[in-house]
């Protein structure tokens, strides 16, 4: 409904030269459907291999268990048998992983243990205390909530969630708070990452590939966020 609300507002112009960006963009990662033989084969191939990895990371929990096989091991695994197999070419492989994403991922994860180990976190946390010195335990879980939702809207959510809940965590021990509520709050405001192209990895696959602007996340992200908030 949002996206319709400010679909209409736009210029059909706007409309018309924002639309033939997006679908040259898309065209080029678009890759025609094999009618062969072969490339059915190879079509059903990919088919089984993406059920192979739903059901096992339904069951991973036994899976590592058993083998010590984890979810990323699951995942690279399944990622190359589709080059093993023929539905992939190693440059098309190489060239569909968002490499400047991962990166991006893997590195603010990092940040997020250096400042727990450091003790910044715990810095942080008094200083937020120290803030609202007579704040309710539910006037700090929205500061809780809106500080990790905007933060997480300028850095991917998982290195968002990995700097925050040790900080967020600290800060609820010493006001008394139930950590179980504290860190599901943090966890629901950084999942709503979706006001700006780099809160989540579809955001900017899709910002990368289809040229979305920051304009367009934020017209639809933040009545999201705000309503969730509430």
């Amino acid at each position: 409904l949002l996206v319709a609300f400010y679909g209409r507002k736009r210029k059909n112009t706007a409309v018309e030269t924002s639309v033939k960006r997006q679908e040259q963009k898309i065209e080029l990662h678009t890759y025609p459907i094999p009618q062969t033989k072969k490339g059915k084969f190879h079509m059903w191939c990919s088919v089984a291999i993406m059920v192979l990895t739903a059901l096992l990371m339904v069951f991973i929990e036994p899976l590592e268990e058993a083998t010590g096989i984890n979810i990323a091991a699951v995942a690279l695994i399944m990622a190359v048998l589709t080059v093993l197999t023929g539905c992939l070419k190693p440059a098309e492989f190489l060239e569909a992983v968002p490499w400047d994403a991962v990166l991006l991922f893997a590195s603010l994860i990092g940040v997020g243990v250096a400042m727990e180990q450091s003790g910044a976190a715990q810095l942080i946390a008094s200083g937020i205390l120290g803030l609202f010195p007579n704040a309710s335990p539910m006037a700090l879980l929205a500061i809780m909530f809106l500080t990790s939702g905007i933060i997480a809207q300028f850095m991917s959510q998982t290195a968002a969630l990995g700097i925050m809940a040790p900080i967020f965590l600290l800060v609820g021990q010493e006001a008394g708070m139930n950590p179980q509520i504290v860190l599901m709050a943090v966890c629901t405001a950084v999942g709503l990452a979706v006001a700006t192209p780099i809160g989540t990895p579809p955001n900017v696959v899709a910002a990368a590939r289809c040229g979305y602007t920051f304009g367009d996340f934020m017209k639809v992200g933040i009545p999201v966020m705000l309503i969730a908030f509430v």
